[in-house]
């Protein structure tokens, strides 16, 4: 399977055994992210300002998860769990949310010390959450207790684009609008 997020309102699933294509009308600007759930039958979309649960077999649109209503905010990432139970995402005001998946209930809401993220990544034990900010400032969050466990600066204080955890925790990449990728180690509380 392959998920292609379009700006045209929409979500492209390909089937590439089947040679199938299932299009999920999502009426949200500007779809910017796709995942599967580990086990395929779900997949979530996120959006400028909300995240989509769909069931990938039939096209049902099962929950739309969102911030505060009336405010103002981007949503910059959503995750899926590794065991497929809940979704985590982030907004633009640094406020962590993380829903059942299956029900699309709130469960855990959290706004971080900082303000201005441009992205952000979760590792994939769900404990730590990764977030770029202006200037080439990168900071490593308890995103359950909102505590910060460190901060880093670098990419010449240049935009970073994007930010992922390595799979075993021990390492961040970041790639920037300065034209470089970066690997930088993360303390031992991230692991």
């Amino acid at each position: 399977m392959l998920a292609v997020g379009t700006q045209k309102d929409g979500v492209e699933v390909w089937d590439l055994e089947a040679k199938r294509l299932q299009r999920f009308e999502v009426k949200s600007w500007y779809t910017r992210f796709v995942e599967f759930s580990p086990n395929g039958q779900l997949m979530i979309s996120q959006a400028y300002d909300v995240i989509k649960v769909w069931h990938r077999d039939t096209g049902e649109l099962l929950h739309t998860l969102s911030w505060e209503k009336g405010v103002h905010n981007r949503c910059l990432t959503a995750q899926i769990s590794p065991d497929g139970e809940t979704v985590i995402g982030v907004d633009s005001r640094s406020i962590v949310q993380q829903w059942n998946l299956k029900t699309g209930e709130l469960l855990h809401k959290l706004r971080l010390n900082a303000r201005g993220s441009q992205s952000a990544a979760y590792s994939l034990d769900g404990r730590t959450l990764l977030e770029t900010y202006p200037l080439g400032e990168i900071k490593l969050w308890n995103w359950q207790t909102g505590e910060l466990l460190c901060s880093m600066r670098g990419h010449s204080h240049h935009y970073i684009a994007s930010v992922a955890f390595s799979p075993n925790g021990q390492f961040a990449v970041t790639g920037g609008n300065d034209g470089t990728i970066q690997v930088w180690g993360l303390p031992s509380e991230s692991k």
